[in-house]
């Protein structure tokens, strides 16, 4: 079982595109789903309504906290972006101990073994 485990950490998931056409329309569905996740961070961001009183203040935070904390987790483990330098137009390839995913530079370099 010990064996099995330690084969599993070295596999790493790679998507590899060569066509050029399709390298663009993948860096531009990126774009889109990056810009779309700013758009609702700003959102999540936003102060709560000041009209309301303290407990339903700190419940409505605590909800909103929730929220960005799943979009985060959610953003950072999908392939659209480099975990760690935000590239969007190479290659991604996934680290499968902590699900993240890396462009090849950025992967040689922290590497999670």
């Amino acid at each position: 079982m010990r064996q099995e485990s330690s084969k599993l950490k070295n596999k790493q998931k790679i998507r590899i595109l060569k066509n050029p056409r399709l390298r663009k329309i993948r860096y531009e569905l990126r774009t889109l789903l990056t810009l779309e996740y700013k758009k609702r961070m700003k959102e999540l961001n936003k102060n709560p309504d000041t009209s309301l009183n303290y407990d339903e203040r700190k419940k409505k935070l605590k909800i909103i906290l929730k929220d960005r904390e799943k979009l985060k987790l959610t953003f950072h483990r999908s392939p659209i972006s480099c975990w760690v330098c935000g590239d969007r137009m190479n290659d991604l390839i996934q680290d499968l101990d902590s699900l993240f995913w890396f462009c090849v530079n950025c992967h040689q370099d922290f590497r999670f073994y």
